[in-house]
Order: structure tokens, then C-alpha cells, then sequence
């Protein structure tokens, strides 16, 4: 389990693992505050090592999730990302505690209704960007722990639309969103660089073994040569016969999790590749 900054918070004991369990249960001793973003992996670690752990199986006979935490109306979140835009603009001056208590219930009850919040979340990070340098404007690492209530609401919004709104399905209404930190890496590109036209031809075989999932090698990545600037609008033209044969489209190469290991500290957003179906 981790937190929203992307801290370990709990994980059954080493040890625990190492006897399959049979003498403890395996459980997190700290109580669900309902920050955390929702999350379970069971079963070793995802990324292995000699701190992380056995690698060996683990066998669950009884597992149940449960929220206590309804998500908040649409109008509440967007009145909550009112007031943050305000705060920033000062025309409404609010204590750090009250900012703190306002980013919590934010965050514990956002329920992702795009359509309602498309708008209130555009203007705060329009603001935001406006009143504050990129969250990583630096190579060195940086923990998003260190950073205040205004910060923190515009990470976990940004990584949010990366994680749940780019990914999947290619919408044309996107277009036009540019994070502030993209202009640091990968980096803008000049609106005097010519904007081409081409085709690519993609080798869509593959040879795999399905018993073996490794390294992700159930999948093959073929590199097109085309950089997409942060924010433009692109089309892509494929074969009808493409849209049945189990091909996706992957913009941004950089496909690791950040979060996936025991990083807490970060010069780049967590995740940025988004995967998007034909």
C-alpha cells in the first residue's frame, strides 16, 4: 500500500512471507484513512531484490476490500478547487490547516466525473502554473512530501489525467492541456519547427512464449521516430484490419512506474506513458 506522495505506509513482514504466512496473518497494522490511493499487490514485490523480500508464492484463502469513504458530490470538489485557485490568486487568503483539511476530504472523496470538473481543474492549474515554478523543475530528486497543499492538489490532479484520463481511449477534447513541467523535460518544442506528415510501417508480428511474462516481453514496442510536442493535437490513420489485431498506441516511451519500487523521491512525474487502444 502506498500513500498519495508515493511512501510505503505498510507490507507484511519479511518474515511473514518467507514461512508462506502460516504463523501470522498477513495484514497492514496501520488503520485506512482513506488518503491512500487505492491499491493491492499481493504476492512478493514488484520490483524484487535483495531488500524486497523472497521470491516465492503466496497463497490468500480469504481477501476482502472495503471503502467507508463515499465519494464527494461534483459540486463540492469543484467549489474545493475554487477556493485552492483563489487561495493562489489572493483573492482568498486561507491558513495552511485549512488548505491541509480542504486537500484531504479532496482527495478521499474525488470520484473522476471529468465532464463536471474538466473546467474548475483547468483554471487551477492554469493559476497554479502561473504562480509556481514546475514541481520538478530540477534533475535532482525531489519527495512530494516536501510540498505545500497547492502543490500537492496539482501533483495528485496531473498524475490523476495521466493515469485515468490519457490512457485508453484518444479523446480530441484533451488536446491543448500542457503541463507545466513538460516544458522542463521532455522539453517544448519551437512553434517554428515544421509539423510533418508521414507513414510509418509498423512489424506487427511477434513471437512469444505465453507461459512466460517477464520483463515485459509479452509485448513488443516498434518505435515510429515522430515526437509529439506536450499538448497537440496529432492524428494517426491506421488499416481497418489494425483495429481488430490487439495494437495500441503508446505515446511517451518512458513507461516505468516510479512508484513500483520503494522510490519516494522523484525528478519527473511517477508514470507519463500513455497507452491508448486502436
Amino acid at each position: 500500500k502506498r500513500h498519495l506522495q508515493g511512501v510505503p505506509v505498510g507490507r507484511a513482514p519479511d518474515d511473514t512471507y518467507t514461512d508462506f504466512c502460516s504463523q501470522n496473518d498477513c495484514y497492514t497494522e496501520e488503520p485506512d484513512t482513506g488518503v491512500d490511493i487505492p491499491s493491492l499487490f499481493v504476492g512478493g514485490h514488484p520490483v524484487n531484490g535483495a531488500s524486497n523480500g523472497a521470491e516465492i508464492a503466496l497463497w490468500v484463502d480469504s481477501l476482502s476490500v472495503q471503502s467507508p469513504v463515499l465519494p464527494a458530490t461534483s459540486s463540492f470538489l469543484a467549489a474545493t478547487l475554487e477556493d485552492f485557485t483563489a487561495h493562489i490568486n489572493e483573492s482568498l487568503i486561507q491558513a495552511p490547516e485549512t488548505l491541509e483539511a480542504k486537500l484531504t476530504d479532496f482527495i478521499i472523496g474525488f470520484n473522476g466525473d471529468w465532464a463536471a470538473l474538466s473546467e474548475p481543474i483547468s483554471a487551477y492549474l492554469d493559476v497554479f502554473s502561473n504562480a509556481y515554478d514546475p514541481l520538478f523543475a530540477q534533475a535532482s530528486l525531489r519527495s512530494p512530501q516536501t510540498f505545500d497543499p497547492s502543490q500537492t492538489l496539482a501533483y495528485f490532479l496531473q498524475q490523476w489525467m495521466l493515469d485515468s484520463r490519457f490512457q485508453g481511449i484518444l479523446d480530441s477534447t484533451d488536446s491543448g492541456f500542457v503541463f507545466e513541467d513538460s516544458k522542463i523535460w521532455p522539453g517544448p518544442v519551437s512553434a517554428d519547427a515544421p509539423r510533418v506528415s508521414g507513414s510509418v510501417q509498423v512489424v506487427a508480428n511477434y513471437m512469444t512464449d505465453p507461459a512466460i511474462r517477464m520483463s515485459g516481453q509479452e509485448t513488443v514496442i516498434r518505435p515510429t521516430g515522430y515526437y509529439a510536442p506536450p499538448g497537440e493535437l496529432i492524428t494517426l490513420t491506421v488499416p481497418f484490419e489494425a483495429v481488430t489485431d490487439n495494437l495500441k498506441i503508446r505515446i511517451g516511451i518512458h513507461r516505468a512506474d516510479m512508484e513500483a519500487g520503494l522510490w519516494s523521491e522523484f525528478n519527473r512525474f511517477p508514470r507519463i506513458s500513455s497507452l491508448y487502444d486502436i
